[in-house]
């Protein structure tokens, strides 16, 4: 399934779950879902990484893959606990506002378009992400890797022009 496809597929999950006021009928299918977007994405990261005819040019989508791959973690974290947490139906809500900037995202990374923009739109998804406790500005998890993702890019880069 594309992954526009998919995300149109958790638009429903989630607005199912709003209107219902609870997650258990949809949780196992949007976790599966999350986890093949999951995928995608991390797949499309290896290969935009291993592009190093332009690495320059990819810095953007790179980024604003990140961005989504930690949004749908959050996301998937907070789903699997929601009954616990008493986050029902919050984190439908919560989803439902983040996922039309997560879907512009997509559109652009499956296209590979180059845009400065695409840093304005991981920008605006932070944003609304952290406003919707699907992301934190303070997180330390993408630090421990960004020399290492980074390192290689930064070498293909000839900063004498």
């Amino acid at each position: 399934m594309k992954m526009l496809n998919q995300i149109s597929k958790l638009e429903n999950n989630f607005e199912s779950m709003e209107n219902e006021g609870k997650v258990d009928n949809y949780l196992d299918d949007t976790l599966f879902t999350i986890e093949q977007v999951e995928k995608k994405l991390n797949h499309l990261n290896i290969v935009l990484l291993a592009k190093k005819d332009v690495p320059n040019q990819l810095f953007e989508l790179h980024h604003l893959i990140n961005v989504n791959l930690l949004i749908f973690g959050s996301m998937y974290k907070r789903l699997k606990t929601a009954k616990k947490n008493k986050d029902n139906p919050v984190i439908a809500v919560n989803s439902l506002s983040v996922l039309p900037f997560i879907r512009e995202g997509i559109e652009n990374i499956n296209k590979l378009k180059k845009d400065e923009l695409n840093l304005d739109l991981a920008m605006s998804l932070q944003m609304v992400a952290s406003r919707n406790n699907l992301f934190q500005f303070n997180d330390s998890k993408p630090k421990k890797n960004l020399g290492k993702i980074f390192g290689g890019i930064a070498k293909e880069i000839d900063l004498t022009t």
